[in-house]
């Protein structure tokens, strides 16, 4: 991978101008866990973007044009930074016209926070970039309808053909809602970064069960009552996203990242890769491009004006 700011300046826009992909990743400093470090969503974006880059066929080495360490909504816990929506918004969009003034006229924005607020704030550059001429792509959205759609039993089987019972189908029975630093995100990091993972993620227990935020799930019922079941799967997505921020001590994990292997993350890597790909290499092509999911969180809390941000003080530590 080439920093664009390792390029002379008329190399970086020869590049650009001649076609390159200008790769920006906007990540927040979150914590994961007592096990994975607080870039864990900046490393897993770049070890995605060398496996996208490849798959969309692209030439020579992926051209990373900006890597910011910003991010809404971040979990909570020790040394995570929120930014407001409208500061990630700018920054991204600061970086984008940076690029865009040096000749880029495809631009692929990257992140592996889930926040739909983060999200719907990359997907309004994206937005602005297309109106000016730019293709442009957010492409997590893609992973994020992974967990909202119901589990690839044939993918989660592999993923799990390294354990024994009963634990394979205890990782079976969380996969669908593990969505922060769990069996999914540390399989992924031993597979992107494994010297970033501490080694005695194997004594960390399970994830505590997670009580469902009340209102959203009786909103998602009344979704399903009314045969909107895409809204219906989002609003559970949410009512377990809340509830799972309520568990004291906070664990900062979801699942079971005990029983995390670099085979499963090889294999999810594929998975990201394989659901991404298509649409990407469509918006650089000019397709229209859809919006994030969860974007309705957006107005409900005033693009996170009215989201009280959680207060932790006691969070599950490694064993001593």
């Amino acid at each position: 991978m080439i920093r664009l700011l390792d390029l002379p300046h008329t190399e970086a826009r020869r590049r650009l101008s001649e076609g390159a992909v200008a790769w920006i990743t906007a990540n927040p400093i979150e914590y994961h866990g007592p096990h994975l470090p607080l870039d864990t969503d900046r490393l897993q974006s770049l070890g995605w973007i060398e496996a996208l880059h490849a798959a969309l066929d692209e030439p020579g080495e992926p051209l990373l044009c900006a890597d910011l360490p910003l991010g809404v909504e971040p979990a909570p816990g020790p040394g995570s930074q929120p930014v407001s929506y409208a500061r990630l918004r700018e920054a991204v969009t600061r970086a984008a016209r940076s690029v865009e003034e040096l000749g880029a006229r495809r631009v692929v924005i990257v992140t592996f926070h889930g926040s739909p607020l983060h999200n719907l704030a990359l997907h309004e550059v994206v937005v602005d970039l297309r109106r000016r001429g730019i293709a442009a792509c957010a492409p997590f959205q893609e992973v994020v309808r992974l967990l909202l759609e119901p589990l690839d039993l044939e993918r989660a089987r592999q993923a799990v053909a390294h354990l024994e019972e009963p634990d394979a189908e205890r990782v079976l029975a969380d996969l669908g809602r593990d969505f922060h630093a769990g069996f999914f995100e540390t399989s992924l990091m031993l597979h992107w970064a494994p010297a970033s993972v501490s080694p005695r993620h194997i004594e960390l227990p399970p994830c505590p069960a997670v009580p469902r935020s009340r209102s959203m799930s009786a909103l998602g019922r009344i979704a399903a009552a009314f045969g909107a079941s895409g809204r219906a799967a989002e609003l559970d997505f949410a009512a377990v996203a809340l509830g799972w921020q309520s568990l004291r001590p906070f664990p900062g994990y979801t699942g079971h990242p005990a029983l995390a292997s670099a085979d499963a993350g090889a294999l999810f890597a594929d998975l990201v890769v394989e659901r991404s790909a298509p649409p990407t290499r469509l918006a650089l092509a000019g397709e229209p491009v859809g919006g994030p999911p969860l974007a309705w969180i957006g107005p409900l809390t005033a693009w996170g004006r009215l989201a009280p941000a959680p207060n932790v003080r006691e969070v599950v530590e490694l064993p001593r």
